[in-house]
């Protein structure tokens, strides 16, 4: 993931979960990547791990895809 945000790259997260009633659900959610450089918008906590070399993703998203089968 790293990579790919360093470089623009299309980035996908794909979520799934199983509900109390078995029912699952899962999300997609793709986008062009990018590694924030800057913590002058960032929460406190986030602008610390950027301080201790963490990489921070940014991932507008394009395209959301989601279902629940039950």
């Amino acid at each position: 993931m790293i990579l790919a945000a360093r470089r623009g790259g299309v980035l996908s997260v794909q979520i799934d979960g199983l509900e109390a009633d078995e029912a699952t659900w899962s999300v997609m959610a793709s986008g062009l990547a990018s590694a924030v450089n800057t913590a002058d918008e960032l929460p406190d906590v986030m602008r610390e791990a950027l301080s201790r070399g963490a990489t921070v993703i940014s991932l507008p998203l394009s395209v959301v895809v989601g279902e629940r089968i039950s």
